[in-house]
């Protein structure tokens, strides 16, 4: 993710919580016109993060569903290395839907 797009997202997130464009302009280091450049995107970088979030989810439900199948045979090391994997993946998922989503 650029920095751009990281800098908008931390801009909506301030602006959900209240902070005016200044605010965020002296919390982040940046001019506040930048800011008020970036709130003309805001609904541009919501959409992206909601997608973000939502293919996430996605994932995680799917690999929560080969997880439950695979859990059975977790004896057999072939079926453990893949249970690995998925759990690993399932992190990963977790960890999109906590940095872009309401966790």
């Amino acid at each position: 993710m650029s920095a751009v797009t990281e800098r908008r997202q931390m801009v909506a997130q301030l602006r959900e919580l209240g902070l005016t464009q200044r605010a965020i302009a002296e919390r982040l280091g940046v001019p506040q016109s930048t800011i008020a450049n970036d709130c003309r995107y805001l609904p541009a970088v919501l959409s992206e993060t909601d997608a973000i979030v939502t293919d996430a989810q996605a994932r995680l439900d799917e690999l929560h569903r080969v997880k439950r199948f695979l859990w059975p045979d977790r004896d057999d090391p072939l079926v453990l290395s893949e249970l690995v994997s998925v759990l690993g993946a399932i992190r990963q998922a977790e960890a999109a839907i906590e940095e872009h989503g309401d966790g």
